[in-house]
């Protein structure tokens, strides 16, 4: 006899910000899979970009230009190794790793 659905933990598969859920290789160039793609990111229930392993490089690129040249000391980086704020009562274990980037 049945109890009703089993602990959600059973049939779903948490993903956090900032990770790569499908990868495809082959001999496929990324403007063929482009239209196809498209149509699966659009169905997804959170929000979701099809980039190619340059832009992924590209966007890599502009993170690290963008951290040279930042003026500001206070970085959330800095802040959460140096505890301002007694970050380490309310920050999350992942922010601590992860400095805010995927949120």
């Amino acid at each position: 006899m049945g109890s009703g659905k089993p602990a959600i933990d059973h049939y779903v598969t948490p993903i956090k910000s900032g990770r790569v859920i499908v990868e495809l290789g082959g001999t496929c160039e990324f403007e063929e899979m482009k239209p196809l793609v498209r149509e699966v990111v659009e169905k997804l229930p959170f929000p979701a970009v099809f980039m190619s392993h340059k832009g992924m490089l590209a966007e890599a690129e502009d993170e690290k230009r963008l951290a040279a040249a930042n003026l500001n000391p206070y970085t959330a980086e800095y802040v959460i190794k140096n505890a301002m704020g007694k970050t380490r009562n309310w920050i999350s274990p992942y922010d601590r790793r992860w400095f805010f980037k995927h949120v």
